[in-house]
């Protein structure tokens, strides 16, 4: 006989002994579910950046028949200033690349207030928030305890790796503002003993909570770094023990192909 682990096959079998299907799979609690959350973008009137024109050299966008053009290395927030820390990184006669890795060709829109500073603490907010609300579920429930990591895709790798320049509003900085308000808010008012004693280690040395993973990383000299990527890439026990106090992960759109990690209960 012959065993078959896909996502794509067709309907022609000969003598299907058993088949587990996506549904049967969700049905018999084999595989998560997804609930989303889509935060609203204040401000947001329908203005839409659209790229006209290109010629290798420069980019030319409109905005309310306005016409802005920009070379490389320049930050679309002289288009609209809800834009923060955007810019141009590539660009030839037909393609050109935003330092968030998005690429763009001619007649392809954006919209401004997607790439505020608003919106991205925002969902940061609310992603920590339910994160230790899953905490607090799952280190509490009867029948074992599940350590749960938070995944988040961020364009602003300089905010968040760059130790020299991690100034006020940088993501880090707010990001660990964030974890720490909403520890301290949460250990007013827990009694699980175990939990209260997690959340106040987590809260002694926030930096620890946190990590991350970027392509750059790969030529990084930096003992830190290198751990935090080995930890999240190659190390899962490490990762998902109780005793370590990191549980959110950094990383660029994508890990390594074909990481993975149960535990990942959320996504921002």
């Amino acid at each position: 006989f012959i065993l078959r682990y896909g996502a794509t096959f067709n309907n022609q079998f000969e003598n299907l002994l058993y088949r587990l299907s996506a549904i049967d799979a969700f049905n018999d609690d084999l595989v998560k579910g997804i609930r989303a959350f889509t935060e609203q973008i204040d401000g947001d009137n329908g203005e839409r950046i659209k790229l006209i024109d290109l010629d290798g050299k420069e980019a030319t966008f409109i905005l309310d028949k306005q016409e802005f053009k920009l070379s490389k290395g320049e930050n679309l927030n002289r288009i609209h200033q809800a834009i923060s820390d955007l810019f141009v990184s590539e660009m030839n006669k037909s393609v050109l690349v935003l330092s968030n890795g998005i690429e763009l060709k001619k007649g392809d829109t954006i919209n401004p207030y997607s790439y505020s500073d608003t919106v991205r603490d925002k969902m940061m907010r609310q992603a920590i928030r339910e994160h230790f609300i899953l905490e607090k579920q799952l280190l509490t429930r009867n029948g074992g305890r599940i350590k749960p990591l938070t995944l988040f895709f961020i364009d602003d790798i300089a905010g968040y790796r760059d130790e020299k320049n991690q100034l006020s509003g940088s993501l880090k900085t707010v990001f660990e503002q964030m974890v720490k308000a909403e520890l301290e808010h949460r250990l007013q008012t827990e009694n699980d003993e175990f939990l209260r004693q997690y959340w106040q280690t987590a809260l002694n040395d926030i930096a620890k909570t946190h990590g991350g993973y970027f392509s750059q990383d790969n030529s990084d000299k930096d003992d830190k770094i290198e751990q935090e990527v080995n930890e999240i890439l190659h190390d899962k026990e490490t990762l998902l023990s109780l005793a370590n106090p990191r549980r959110f992960v950094f990383s660029k759109w994508t890990l390594r192909e074909g990481w993975d990690n149960p535990n990942v209960f959320q996504i921002c």
